[in-house]
């Protein structure tokens, strides 16, 4: 699978790697939900785009994908922040980031994971934004 979900207790840690599809979007979302649902707050979550080989999908499934999130009512606001290395990945970011216009969800795009754990954490980091 292109991507593995850990719950680091202070974040939900999400790795994409390899062939990224549609299918594969919706799946991620699937089971964030189901993780999101057996909380009693949602924490903070970084999603590590540097690993992925190609993106096999178009903006569609990015639109589809923050529609599914902007539907969601969630018990408390967060933060995620998007790592993107390449081109290609920064603007995919950058899509998901202007679509996923929740009230809830504040979504950086940054370079390195420390630089969106140093910005959980209240301090200065350079978000690519």
């Amino acid at each position: 699978m292109p991507f593995e979900i850990r719950n680091e207790g202070d974040c939900l840690f999400i790795v994409l790697s390899g062939v990224l599809t549609a299918p594969d979007l919706h799946r991620l979302v699937t089971e964030a939900q189901a993780l999101e649902e057996a909380m009693s707050a949602v924490p903070n979550r970084i999603t590590d785009m540097t690993s992925v080989v190609k993106f096999e999908f178009d903006s569609g499934a990015i639109a589809e994908i923050a529609e599914r999130r902007r539907a969601r009512t969630f018990p408390n606001s967060f933060k995620s922040g998007l790592i993107a290395g390449r081109p290609v990945a920064l603007g995919l970011a950058r899509m998901f980031q202007t679509l996923n216009d929740h009230p809830q969800i504040e979504i950086k795009i940054f370079g390195t994971v420390q630089e969106a754990k140093d910005w959980f954490a209240g301090k200065p980091a350079a978000a690519r934004r």
